[in-house]
């Protein structure tokens, strides 16, 4: 077989006015791995059979909160991100988990990693939050 047929089939933009193929659950599986952090039932629900039109709009239009569930406890308090560097930790990942939008908290962990900050490095830890939650506003 030669290089050309083992290549990967393309995917083409869709001609303007052009019908619209309803995703698939691994299409939807695909799409939130890329806008966030893997898909759950109810997302899986929502949007197979919507077009990928109407489900890109809906998670760029999406607010960021309220988040959804409880807020976890440790030692019947919860998170104290600025006293603890695990809480720090514990305290995105919950975010990242419970969002309703997790496309803002992709792209805030996207940037986080691109500039390379580390909580070693800053100190106090009210400037990695401040950072990160700057990141939120203009991915928002």
């Amino acid at each position: 077989m030669s290089v050309r047929g083992l290549r990967r089939r393309r995917l083409r933009r869709p001609r303007p006015g052009g019908v619209q193929a309803a995703l698939t659950e691994q299409m939807v599986d695909r799409l939130m791995w890329r806008t966030g952090f893997g898909p759950s039932d109810a997302d899986r629900k929502r949007w197979t059979g919507k077009t990928l039109p109407q489900v890109v709009n809906q998670l760029l239009k999406a607010p960021q909160g309220p988040f959804v569930g409880d807020p976890p406890l440790r030692d019947k308090s919860g998170h104290n991100p600025h006293e603890d560097d695990r809480d720090l930790v514990l305290a995105w990942l919950d975010r990242m988990v419970r969002t309703r939008n997790p496309l803002v908290e992709r792209l805030t962990f996207f940037w986080h990693g691109h500039f390379a900050t580390q909580r070693d490095e800053v100190s106090p830890p009210q400037l990695m939050t401040r950072q990160n939650e700057q990141f939120r506003r203009y991915s928002d």
